[in-house]
């Protein structure tokens, strides 16, 4: 257990620490200068090491970091290129590692690529062509055989753990989605016979589910654990901060909740909409904290799901018959 407690920690600090995006104060609050020493720590001194069989889990908290601060980007880049899914799943240092379900470092894979590929809503152009195909491609290794269409089906079919099911479909959707904006890639088939496009629809439509089932029913399943739950709100943080909406999705999320989302629409060229404008319109909304928005949406699902099963109820007497009836 110990070991893995000395990996989780840098997973997560990671992952929590680039979501802010640089400040337009002139002088850094709090919280920004917190998020530039977690992320000068993981330039300075990446973990693990960049040495040995664990060398890639390395590069990409390093080159993330160092592309992050605008430093040694050249290295950054080629350390990216050379990134290999066996690294990152572990297989290389143990071949006894089912890669199925060593799942807990893919999404270190997502994040340089979203933020700061060519078309990127954050960072762009701060990736090589050379790094960002790579990512891709050992995207790709890894989804090709383990992301299957059917698994998207029951938001609440936990495999292994609900921290390690989030990261593998949080994953899932968001590899999809890099595969099906590719020309390169979206024509390709997964094992089970499914495209990017198809994949992309089913994993969207899971996490939907997920968190209208997690609104229901209140916490999340592993929210008492000190390291699980990290894991688990990585996951969420990436589908908050990468995935897209289209024009559809967004008109149906506004009436599901009476107009009650707190939230500006943004079409782009390609008729996609996004719930989040350029990081210069984004910077003051995202230093408000992730997780406060995601808490009061929460909280606003639950208590429309108790309005709503309160009115099909009738009235609070006839409810209190209806209930002692069937006891």
């Amino acid at each position: 257990m110990l070991s893995f407690q000395r990996i989780a920690v840098p997973i997560v600090a990671l992952s929590v620490a680039i979501l802010g995006l640089p400040a337009v104060a002139a002088t850094p609050t709090t919280y920004e200068k917190h998020r530039d020493q977690v992320i000068l720590s993981h330039y300075e001194h990446p973990s693990p090491a960049m040495t040995g069989c664990t060398d890639a889990r390395g590069f990409v908290n390093y080159a993330t970091a160092a592309l992050w601060l605008q430093r040694s980007i050249a290295d950054a880049n080629n350390k990216l290129a050379a990134v290999r899914i066996g690294h990152i799943t572990g297989q290389a240092c143990d071949q006894s590692i089912d890669p199925s379900r060593a799942n807990l470092w893919l999404s270190t894979m997502l994040r340089p690529y979203f933020l700061f590929k060519a078309n990127s809503l954050y960072f762009p152009g701060r990736l090589t062509a050379a790094a960002a195909d790579n990512l891709v491609a050992q995207m790709w290794a890894y989804a090709a055989p383990y992301s299957k269409r059917s698994e998207a089906a029951d938001p609440w079919s936990i495999y292994d753990s609900e921290n390690h099911d989030a990261q593998a479909e949080s994953f899932n959707l968001l590899a999809a989605q890099a595969f099906k904006n590719r020309n390169d890639y979206k024509f390709r088939t997964y094992a089970d016979g499914s495209t990017p496009a198809q994949q992309y629809q089913a994993w969207h439509a899971h996490w939907s589910n997920y968190f209208d089932e997690v609104a229901k029913r209140g916490l999340f399943i592993e929210v008492g654990s000190p390291i699980y739950h990290g894991y688990l709100v990585d996951a969420i943080l990436n589908v908050y901060n990468f995935a897209e909406m289209t024009r559809d999705e967004v008109r149906d999320l506004l009436a599901r909740t009476e107009g009650r989302v707190c939230a500006r629409l943004y079409r782009r060229a390609d008729g996609t909409v996004l719930t989040r404008d350029c990081p210069t319109g984004l910077r003051a909304l995202r230093r408000r904290g992730i997780r406060r928005r995601l808490l009061l949406w929460i909280l606003r699902r639950r208590r429309r799901h108790r309005l709503l099963r309160r009115n099909r109820s009738g009235p609070a007497h006839h409810r209190h018959e209806q209930c002692r009836g069937q006891a």
